[in-house]
């Protein structure tokens, strides 16, 4: 979205901690911001805050740089949108409240 990502250098890969979120460099993949999933020995398994992209591993050896996400820049002055799936949870849960009330005058 053209946003700039902010990142504090990680020394050592024993100070990844799991649910936290990264910019990889990696010679397979080149650079990727992806959310630390699990932390095994020689293997880090990384998702996509999407969920349409599957987790995958990342061999420790293939990992160039490890950058700590710590904050963004936004660099768009676009109005900021609904997304689809906040405007659908706003229905069911709009839905399910209609239909309580349903039952309670009953």
């Amino acid at each position: 979205d053209g946003s700039i990502i902010v990142g504090r250098y990680i020394e050592r890969l024993g100070e990844v901690m799991d649910g936290k979120t990264y910019i990889f460099i990696t010679k397979n993949e080149g650079m990727v911001y992806k959310r630390l999933n699990k932390n095994k020995k020689n293997v880090l398994v990384v998702e996509s805050d999407n969920s349409f992209y599957p987790p995958y591993e990342v061999k420790a050896s293939d990992i160039l740089e490890i950058w700590e996400y710590e904050c963004n820049i936004g660099r768009s002055d676009k109005k900021a949108e609904i997304s689809e799936t906040a405007s659908v949870k706003d229905l069911f849960l709009e839905l399910k409240r209609e239909i309580h009330d349903l039952k309670i005058k009953s």
